[in-house]
């Protein structure tokens, strides 16, 4: 056998190599009703709220984790603990309650896979909770800042949720709502 058709004939056993297990990946359909997926929807689309563990917008933070990065971000002193604790108490709560009112929303039909209807009824209840939620973290984040000095209502004007809008050029989770950003 020559050497050009040896070298043919290992290529050709490679591309087979590869198409077959191209054709196994894609064989491979994701179950629709996987743990943390909405309707075929994965956990946290559209920034959403995570898992059933508290995860924020999907990631692998907690929210009591990344409030506590935010205190130790904005120097939050002893004299404004107080108020601190409040904020994070009412985000927290909003958090939790648009979370339980998600997992309702997103459930398929007992009777097969939402209609069209079905699927823009849900999606606009999901924008009332998220709308509410902003509602909620903004008044509390409001309340916040009369207790911070300047320079810190200025750090939390950037980072919390409830005041931030964007965040390195993504919207931020608190933010979202914010119909000041609408259409910018």
């Amino acid at each position: 056998m020559s050497e050009t058709s040896h070298r043919l004939g290992v290529l050709g056993a490679a591309l087979l190599g590869v198409a077959g297990i191209a054709m196994v990946a894609l064989a491979q359909t994701p179950d629709a009703a996987a743990p943390g997926c909405h309707n075929g929807m994965g956990p946290g689309m559209m920034g959403g709220f995570g898992g059933p563990d508290g995860r924020w917008g999907g990631s692998h933070v907690s929210i009591a984790d990344r409030l506590a990065a935010l205190k130790d971000e904005l120097k939050i002193t002893a004299d404004e603990t107080d108020a601190w604790n409040t904020y994070t108490a009412a985000v927290t709560a909003a958090e939790r309650e648009a979370r339980n009112g998600m997992k309702s929303l997103w459930q398929a039909p007992a009777n097969g896979p939402m209609t069209p209807d079905q699927r823009f009824d849900a999606m606009s209840k999901k924008v009332a909770l998220m709308k509410q939620t902003y509602d909620q973290k903004k008044a509390a984040a409001d309340a916040l800042l009369k207790h911070l000095t300047p320079y810190q209502q200025g750090q939390a004007s950037e980072i919390l949720p409830g005041l931030a809008t964007t965040r390195g050029g993504h919207g931020w989770r608190g933010g979202m709502m914010d119909s000041s950003t609408v259409g910018q």
